[in-house]
């Protein structure tokens, strides 16, 4: 059975020297559109006291089959400052082919990229939290953001314990190989 599910939320709150300075939610629920398929959606922001510094209110989102998590298309609304972008990107694993077209002020700028597996930020991260994990396994990833390509290796380790603020648990120590990134 599928991990992810309607309804899942995360929160998580940044922080910088111990001061809150940020938090990102990440939501999924069936699409409004077509409900057999799956939107992941992630809002990031800071919060008034670093909005001072640097005012940021970013959003993702992302549509995805429920059962392989393979994304259809991914846009991003990128609210830095003055800097305002979006982009989009478009995955054909049919012919092999990703579309990433970034708008802002400026105009428009299309990148195409050869890719027959590639992913999202969340449906490659959701896909790699739902692999099975055994010493010495290694799994590929083709990471595609609204501008970059990010092409790497999970390395699987040993088990060992960790310790968290929530307790001490059995973990496999999984370590990102960057291959290389695209970022033009």
């Amino acid at each position: 059975a599928q991990p992810f599910h309607d309804g899942q939320k995360l929160v998580f709150e940044a922080t910088w020297i111990g001061i809150p300075v940020a938090s990102a939610r990440v939501e999924l629920h069936a699409n409004k559109q077509d409900p057999s398929r799956l939107s992941a959606e992630v809002w990031v922001e800071t919060n008034k006291y670093a909005d001072v510094l640097f005012k940021m209110r970013d959003y993702m989102a992302e549509d995805l089959d429920p059962r392989s998590l393979i994304s259809r298309r991914l846009s991003i609304k990128q609210n830095e400052n003055k800097r305002h972008n979006d982009f989009k990107a478009d995955f054909d694993r049919a012919i092999g082919m990703v579309t990433l077209t970034k708008r802002n002020r400026r105009g428009e700028e299309v990148k195409r990229f050869a890719s027959t597996n590639p992913w999202g930020p969340l449906s490659g991260a959701m896909a790699a939290l739902s692999l099975p994990m055994a010493s010495g396994k290694s799994y590929a990833f083709d990471i595609f953001t609204g501008s970059t390509r990010y092409v790497f290796t999970l390395q699987v380790g040993a088990r060992e314990k960790i310790t968290t603020s929530l307790g001490t648990f059995e973990a496999y120590r999984v370590v990102p190989i960057v291959a290389f990134v695209i970022d033009d």
